[in-house]
């Protein structure tokens, strides 16, 4: 499953290199934003993964945490602002939690915090995250610090 999802974000990367090259900032984008990492003394995996897709028919995003081994991720349409920097995205799914992303999108960095609804209300999960864009996929992840 690894191998499939690398190979498909390596096609991602390429279609949005090859979309954007006209003009200094592009209007239709793929990116991908990920602190997952490797636990090298347990052999985890641990971070999210999003990957953030603007097309001319609208916004969407690949969704994916990762505790132990990556969870399937979940697509959903998102939005982002006019501005292009506000960004935020919701999947709710049959008996299971909803889960929500509102936060900052720039060129470097996906920046905000999760939040799940359980029915008894809205929690934020955690602290505000800030998730480094990977321009090289294929690298692997990185080491845990």
């Amino acid at each position: 499953m690894r191998a499939g999802l690398l190979v498909l974000t390596g096609w991602l990367l390429i279609l949005s290199s090859a979309s954007c090259m006209a003009g200094d900032e592009p209007k239709y984008f793929i990116r991908l934003y990920s602190d997952i990492c490797f636990h090298s003394e347990s052999g985890d995996l641990l971070g999210t993964r999003i990957i953030v897709l603007r097309f001319r028919d609208g916004d969407y995003v690949y969704f994916q945490p990762a505790e132990g081994m990556p969870i399937s991720p979940a697509a959903t349409k998102a939005s982002i602002a006019d501005n292009a920097t506000d960004f935020e995205f919701h999947i709710v799914e049959p008996n299971s939690p909803s889960v929500g992303f509102k936060g900052k999108l720039t060129d470097q960095f996906l920046t905000g915090r999760i939040e799940y609804d359980d029915g008894a209300g809205k929690k934020w999960l955690g602290d505000p995250m800030q998730l480094p864009r990977i321009d090289n996929p294929q690298d692997g992840f990185p080491n845990c610090k």
